[in-house]
């Protein structure tokens, strides 16, 4: 990993996300050092809520995903719709776009694909929690063509398998593991120099 590229991890989850999520977000310190997206499958309607919930239990600001808006280090953003990562004169912003009626909120593939165009400036880590389904699964594949990490949460844990599951059989470089491994791998890559 460059020591001079800023880090960005991405995690996304469906069924079972919330609490998981939480879980690593109040296990990280004041003095992580990597932006962090949150791409949780639920209705837009809870959205804020979430965010509030996750910026009580957490040491770093929690915020909801602007358009338009700049990705800061040591802060925690939560997406919806359609978002994409868009690197611009040195600063990281999003591109948000409200979901399809019949897509899923937010859709994980456009986000993880977006980060592939980072590669050049930023350590990447993606992470797939529980869920069900395949969203995140060529994403993720994507984030490793760019050189990034892609771990996803072992059957052990994972209140339902079928991310990881699938993001695993579309490329075999992600990395299964358990929630509390995931969590310390997630610490590691925000307390790195760089």
């Amino acid at each position: 990993m460059n020591s001079l590229k800023r880090k960005l991890v991405i995690i996304a989850a469906s069924t079972g996300g919330p609490g998981h999520i939480q879980r690593i977000l109040s296990s990280l310190g004041s003095d992580f050092s990597a932006s962090i997206v949150i791409a949780q499958h639920m209705g837009e309607e809870y959205l804020p809520s979430f965010a509030r919930a996750l910026d009580e239990k957490c040491s770093l600001s929690v915020g909801l995903v602007q358009d338009g808006g700049a990705l800061l280090r040591s802060r925690v953003y939560v997406c919806s719709g359609f978002c994409r990562f868009v690197f611009e004169k040195g600063v990281l912003k999003m591109e948000k776009k409200d979901s399809l009626k019949n897509g899923f909120n937010p859709d994980i593939d456009t986000l993880v694909r977006s980060a592939y165009e980072l590669k050049d400036n930023f350590s990447l880590l993606g992470v797939i929690l529980t869920g069900i389904g395949s969203d995140g699964a060529l994403g993720c594949s994507k984030l490793l063509d760019a050189g990034g990490r892609c771990l996803a949460e072992s059957q052990k844990s994972a209140v339902i398998f079928g991310m990881p599951k699938n993001a695993k059989e579309i490329n075999d470089k992600v990395e299964l593991m358990d929630l509390e491994k995931i969590i310390d791998e997630v610490v590691k890559f925000g307390n790195l120099v760089g």
